[in-house]
């Protein structure tokens, strides 16, 4: 597969009902907003014409202190209106977002090595979730086997030293290599040489053999 290929679909009726939820959840904040505006410029209105009857003294300060109060009270509602228009921006823009990521394309050059899932399985990608691992795309120029070494063949291994790599199922062919890493343990040393590979002729997971200059080793498995 090469960069920029399509990889993989995933059906977007979920994610299009969401957009439109959130669609209409925002319509609503915004006529919500329209609501608490026109209740606040009414509120300013009634509550200057009782200020004025207050100051001229035809007006108790109960009914005064009632109609400032409601007036403050509009105010608040109309900030809250601007919250909740705001949330409900937030959360439109995150679903379109989302509705935008079901298609996948590759991001480099390489060769799907692993599939787990099928057409029509479901799959999982939350913020709260392990995603799901649909697939393994890997580049097979490059490979790594990892061999177990005994304690007295450790000591001729050194980083960078070159191997040879025998894949069982390609008997007609050695693959070259070098050790990468050394990872010695009090008890299982071994060894990780990265073997450079074909990708056209070996595929992961084959069994294979490792010889160093000094010493031949016996590999497990080659991945």
């Amino acid at each position: 597969m090469k960069k920029g290929d399509l990889l993989v679909k995933i059906k977007p009726d979920t994610y299009i009902a969401n957009v439109r939820s959130a669609e209409a959840q925002y319509m609503a904040a915004a006529s919500g907003k329209d609501l608490a505006e026109a209740s606040m410029k009414k509120a300013e209105l009634e509550f200057k014409r009782h200020d004025e009857l207050f100051r001229g003294r035809l007006e108790s300060e109960s009914t005064f202190l009632e109609f400032k109060t409601g007036l403050e009270v509009a105010q608040a509602q109309y900030q809250s209106a601007i919250h909740q228009v705001d949330v409900a921006k937030a959360s439109l823009d995150s679903n379109q977002g989302r509705a935008g990521q079901n298609h996948h394309r590759v991001a480099a050059d390489g060769t799907v090595s692993k599939l787990n899932s099928r057409l029509g399985e479901r799959v999982v990608g939350t913020a709260m979730m392990t995603g799901t691992e649909i697939m393994i795309v890997s580049d097979l120029n490059e490979m790594e086997a990892r061999v177990d070494i005994g304690e007295i063949d450790v000591v001729l291994i050194k980083p960078g030293q070159k191997a040879r790599l025998e894949v069982e199922r390609i008997c007609d062919r050695k693959f070259k290599g070098a050790s990468r890493k050394l990872p010695i343990r009090q008890r299982t040393p071994a060894l990780a040489p990265a073997v450079a590979a074909d990708s056209r002729k070996k595929r992961p997971s084959l069994k294979s053999e490792s010889a160093s200059t000094n010493r031949r080793i016996s590999d497990r498995a080659c991945r």
